[in-house]
Order: structure tokens, then sequence, then C-alpha cells
């Protein structure tokens, strides 16, 4: 396994394992697992052909941004202020900063439909508001849904489907935006893991200590999520390294996040190369 990425900062962490709750919605499909055999396997081409160590990345990738705000009432329309949206995509563009991408918001929009967030039609929703290409990322924050988020990753050109265009982007509980009512998830570290789902990367405990994993070779071994933030953790004692408690790819407490590892920034500049900035 190689280097963790960049220097963490410093956490005020416990030694003290907590179950993690489930956060996330995505779940790989036959479809993102034959994805990400393709791109492993184009990546270990390429570093033979150009005898790459490291990748870098050589510039930032600015991707436009749909910020879709779901209410039940016209009361609470504006309860998400466009000053809480602007927070969002601050802790976006900071934690993707050292990946090589940059989110530039177009617009925001405020619809009122008590069915779309009672009965959770979350494909209705995103089938009607659905904003640009497979280059755009679409974010809809909704007040109730029983997870803190899913999103989607790419399609294959092989798989590509048109119709599949209007279910792109990410749903997001909206408790979870910076200053939320949600402990210990408020900080808007939710719609940064999502994203990286949008780009690519799965959980970094996929398939627990053994197999594939989340197919990043600098990703440690992880058996199942992280809950909280504790001190060390290692749920694979027989794989090198310890759990990666501060990657966005787990279930840690928001403020115990900070990192992409090298290959995972990796895997989200092929990803967007390959399967979305080419549609």
């Amino acid at each position: 396994m190689g280097a963790m990425g960049a220097m963490m900062p410093h956490y005020d962490v416990v030694d003290v394992v907590e179950d993690a709750p489930k956060m996330c919605g995505f779940e790989p499909t036959p479809e993102d697992y034959a994805l990400m055999r393709q791109v492993v396997e184009e990546e270990r081409q390429e570093d033979l052909v150009m005898h790459r160590r490291r990748f870098e990345p050589s510039s930032v990738i600015n991707i436009n941004t749909f910020f879709h705000i779901v209410v039940e009432s016209e009361a609470v329309k504006h309860a998400l202020t466009d000053d809480t949206m602007r927070l969002q995509l601050d802790i976006m563009n900071k934690d993707y900063a050292r990946a090589g991408f940059s989110f530039t918001l177009v617009a925001i929009t405020r619809t009122v439909n008590r069915k779309w967030v009672r009965e959770i039609q979350i494909v209705n929703m995103r089938r009607a508001l659905h904003a640009g290409s497979w280059r755009d990322l679409n974010l809809y924050f909704i007040p109730t849904f029983p997870l803190f988020g899913v999103c989607s990753l790419p399609s294959r050109p092989a798989d590509f489907d048109p119709g599949r265009l209007d279910l792109d982007g990410c749903i997001i509980r909206a408790d979870t935006v910076p200053g939320g009512d949600l402990p210990n998830f408020n900080m808007g570290r939710t719609a940064v893991h999502e994203v990286g789902h949008w780009l690519g990367l799965f959980h970094t405990f996929e398939g627990g200590c053994d197999g594939n994993g989340d197919f990043v070779d600098d990703t440690p071994a992880q058996k199942n999520a992280t809950g909280g933030c504790p001190q060390s953790r290692d749920s694979c004692p027989h794989r090198p390294g310890v759990d990666p408690i501060h990657n966005f790819m787990d279930y840690s407490h928001d403020w115990c996040y900070s990192e992409f590892t090298p290959g995972q920034i990796r895997r989200m500049h092929d990803v967007w190369k390959k399967f979305r900035s080419a549609l």
C-alpha cells in the first residue's frame, strides 16, 4: 500500500470505535464494477507506456454545479439560504483543491413539491430538475431522506443511455449542510463524499478485507465503515496499513475528514476524462 495522501491537520480524536450509521446509499452495480475494471486496466497500460510512478494533476478541472433545493411548503422555501449554499460550495472547493477540482455555482433552484418530499420521489424530482450534461454536477437537497445522501457513478460509453442523464447527480439530506441540524455531520462533508462517487470513487471499505476493495491501490483494506473518529483502527490486521479514518470516502464524522489519496485523485481525473468530459 502507498502513502496516504497529504499531511493531516490535528484532531482531538478519541480512541473509541462507534458503530457507523448507514450514511450513504451507494451500492455498486455490475456496471459499476465493469467500469472500474476497465479504468484500472487502462491505468496500468498507461503506466507501462509512460513509466509513470505517481500521478499529479496537470491542471484544475472546473465543474459547473447546480444546487436544487426541494421543500414541501412555501414557508420553508428559503430555509436553506443562499449564504448557506455558498458555504456548501466553499467546503467542496476547499476539500477538492488538492485533488485538482473546483466547482462553479451556476444556479440555485428552489422547488415546492410536497409529494416529492413526503414520498421521497427522487426519480420524478431529478427528471424534472436536472440541468446540463454529464459534465455538470447536480446536487438535490431535500429535508426528508432516510440516508445522508446517495449518488451514482457515470456510465461507460458502451452502457450509455441518454435517458439515464436525468437520473445523474447526488441526493443530499438538507440538514448535512454547513450549520445544519444533524450532529457530527453538519459541516457539508456529505456532499463532498457523494461527489466522490459522482467522480468514480467507491467507499474505502468496499469489499471488506479481501478482494479488490475500492479498486484503489493506496487505500488500505478496511473491513467495514468507521464510526466517529477513533484514534486508531485496524479492521484488517492481516493486511498492510490501518483504516483510512480521515478519508472522505469512509463514514467518519465530518470533522474527522481531511483527505483523498493520490490513487483516488488519479481515479477521479481518469473517470472524469473517460466518462464525463467525453459525453
